[in-house]
């Protein structure tokens, strides 16, 4: 009885084992599923290592993210999406770092906010806006740290806040009324600033062109194409 038991067992382990060597994948497509049976990720593999496309998949069968990846490494595109289709964020990876713009956008599709990095790092223009497409912020940072100016704008483009920093610090800032005859640019946020005392005042500024919706602000962002996945298939092609 305890040999046959000891058996059992051993053959339970073996076929654990084998079951276990199914999922690895040298070369080729990889899929893992919901309890549903749903896709819930595909996966491609080159030498046992992440190579080409990445997708992942709410229950639904929507596409939920898109990853591409070159020796393990994500590189190139990469996009997440709301459930509905629309995109929620694309940015560019290099070696495992985001570089370039990354954009965020809300659930109806309209551009919330996009940051430049280099090499992972927030490096240059971050702006933000409001869901009218009218900015609402926008600054310039050079590793991480805010240097030069820094603009805030009301809802109606109108210059809320202007301010100056230097490697992070804070050297000047000027605030602006919202009243009816108020306006304001919105200039470029100048890199670099000379260090001075901290001043802080309040204008009423000589009307100027308002801050201005970026071009495709009310095009939404969709997903290219709608993707479909078929519940039955295979752990491992």
């Amino acid at each position: 009885m305890k040999k046959s038991l000891g058996l059992l067992m051993v053959s339970m382990l073996v076929a654990g084992m084998a079951m276990a060597a199914e999922v690895q994948v040298n070369d080729g497509l990889s899929r893992t599923y919901y309890k549903s049976g749903a896709v819930m990720k595909e996966a491609n593999y080159r030498n046992r290592q992440l190579d080409g496309e990445v997708t992942e998949y709410y229950e639904s069968g929507a596409r939920k993210a898109v990853t591409m990846y070159a020796a393990g490494q994500r590189a190139g595109e990469s996009k997440t999406y709301y459930e509905s289709g629309i995109v929620k964020t694309e940015g560019s990876y290099r070696a495992n770092n985001l570089t370039g713009i990354f954009r965020q956008y809300d659930n109806a599709g309209r551009l919330q906010k996009d940051d430049t990095y280099t090499d992972g790092i927030l490096n240059g223009e971050s702006k933000s806006y409001y869901p009218s497409g009218i900015m609402r912020r926008q600054a310039y940072y050079e590793n991480a740290v805010l240097t030069g100016g820094a603009v805030e704008y009301y809802e109606d483009g109108k210059m809320k806040l202007q301010q100056s920093y230097k490697a992070g610090v804070l050297v000047s800032s000027t605030s602006f009324e919202a009243s009816a005859d108020l306006a304001s640019k919105p200039a470029a946020a100048p890199k670099g600033s000379e260090a001075a005392p901290v001043t802080k005042k309040t204008v009423v500024a000589k009307p100027i062109p308002p801050a201005i919706k970026p071009a495709n602000a009310d095009k939404p962002a969709v997903a290219d194409k709608p993707v479909g996945t078929d519940k039955a298939v295979d752990a491992k092609n």
